[in-house]
């Protein structure tokens, strides 16, 4: 199952379907289940004509979402809000039996080869990495990390000197503009689930005894503590369309991948 809970504008929320449309299979029986959470009459036509086109997508509006905030306050509470959203996507994965969940961001544009590929690695949770200039001006940064909420350093390096954390952060992320599948501490926005895992427990609800902010970051820290390991691979990076602006690089990333089909085939 690919899931997602769709809270982008229309131009971004059209190039997202699109890469979920172009997603190959490789014989797996692929569904969807969307979950609306925009605000838009032209989000909602664009999901009900996706969702035409495939009889194995569904698409839920997001009603309220239900989160426990006794641990964090009113101000996170949009975060977890939508990590109750999230949550309710792997509740829909183990009720339909599937026996994966790709959760995506709706802000991605994803390769076609990407679900197949993740899923040739065997891994229980493995995400696919993607770059993102957080501040305009300044060096794009991955979706994964390494401990704590956004460290690039081993988390036996905390009491290391600002140098070395730095050489090992860069180090790192060196290594994860190879490609390749390495192993991390942290995992974000585009991530599949095996469905051991997700019957293990692994969930987006707040940890009582962790303050780190981000449903992610707790969603990892409970992965690892149930025994899982998690994984980022490199060798399909979805684009990333953090803001309005950044739909002007869909089109050169759509070409490439026809490029690419056609070497293929040729």
């Amino acid at each position: 199952m690919v899931g997602s809970v769709v809270h982008r504008e229309p131009v971004v929320l059209s190039q997202f379907l699109s890469g979920l449309r172009s997603l190959e299979r490789d014989g797996a029986e692929l569904s969807f289940y969307l979950i609306d959470d925009t605000a838009e009459a032209a989000c909602g036509q664009l999901l009900d004509r996706f969702a035409s086109c495939d009889e194995r997508c569904e698409v839920e509006p997001a009603g309220s979402g239900t989160a426990d905030l006794s641990q964090h306050g009113a101000a996170d509470r949009d975060i977890w809000r939508g990590a109750a959203l999230k949550n309710t996507l792997i509740t829909k994965a183990l009720e339909t039996g599937s026996t994966h969940l790709l959760l995506v961001d709706s802000g991605l544009l994803v390769p076609p080869p990407l679900l197949a590929h993740l899923l040739s690695l065997k891994k229980a949770i493995v995400a696919e990495v993607f770059w993102t200039e957080w501040q305009l001006g300044q060096l794009p940064l991955p979706s994964v990390w390494l401990c704590d909420e956004y460290a690039f350093y081993p988390a036996g390096m905390a009491f290391a000197s600002p140098e070395d954390k730095m050489a090992a952060s860069e180090a790192f992320l060196a290594q994860l503009r190879t490609a390749g599948t390495f192993r991390v501490g942290g995992v974000s926005a585009c991530t599949l689930m095996s469905r051991a895992a997700l019957e293990a427990g692994v969930a987006f609800r707040p940890l009582e005894n962790v303050s780190t902010r981000g449903d992610d970051r707790h969603f990892c820290v409970r992965a690892a503590a149930l025994g899982f390991e998690l994984w980022a691979d490199t060798h399909f990076p979805p684009l990333h369309l953090y803001r309005e602006a950044d739909v002007g690089a869909a089109e050169h990333f759509w070409s490439r991948w026809s490029r690419d089909r056609v070497l293929a085939s040729s």
